[in-house]
């Protein structure tokens, strides 16, 4: 019998529905030949969730807010942990965990294909002028260097498309598996 395939699920602090559905995908991916390991700050009760369903986890810092110092030690810390674990794609549940995991990336020779599940959209209009200009610069550089996107619903596709993301990208509604 085939080695698993390793899937690393990068996940930053979050909602709790988040974590809910993180833990139910990677409690389904073992019996499809996929090893997954979720890897972040994880609090007690995800890490019990996550235990329960027999999914490995590690709980590695990663950064609160967009700061340069922040971000350098985060994707620090996960490209040690890419190194390790040689995982055979990334699976970012959210912009900010796609952005370390897209700097941990270049810390590494063998990085492997970044799939992003944004979790839903931004709201830019609330922004300032510039801050709206800046932080939609951001999301189309990270959504530039994706391998590729899923998301939940066309109305969503139609958003990330707006920012003119570089890889493919699949709706797959909540729930299926």
């Amino acid at each position: 019998r085939p080695e698993p395939t390793t899937v690393a699920h990068i996940v930053r602090p979050g909602a709790e529905e988040l974590q809910e559905q993180v833990a139910a995908l990677c409690g389904g991916l073992p019996a499809h030949g996929y090893r997954p390991v979720v890897v972040g700050p994880l609090d007690r009760t995800f890490r019990e969730a996550l235990s329960r369903r027999g999914v490995r986890w590690v709980n590695l810092p990663l950064p609160q807010t967009l700061g340069l110092r922040e971000q350098y030690a985060a994707a620090a810390h996960l490209a040690r942990f890419l190194q390790a674990s040689d995982p055979a794609l990334l699976h970012a549940h959210g912009f900010q965990s796609a952005y370390t995991a897209l700097a941990a990336r270049r810390r590494v020779l063998q990085s492997p294909p970044l799939l992003l599940a944004p979790h839903g959209i931004p709201d830019l209009q609330d922004r300032p002028g510039p801050e709206r200009v800046l932080r939609r610069a951001g999301y189309g550089r990270v959504l530039s260097h994706c391998d590729a996107i899923a998301v939940a619903c066309s109305t969503e596709r139609d958003q990330i498309a707006a920012l003119r993301p570089s890889g493919p990208i699949a709706v797959i509604p909540y729930g299926v598996e």
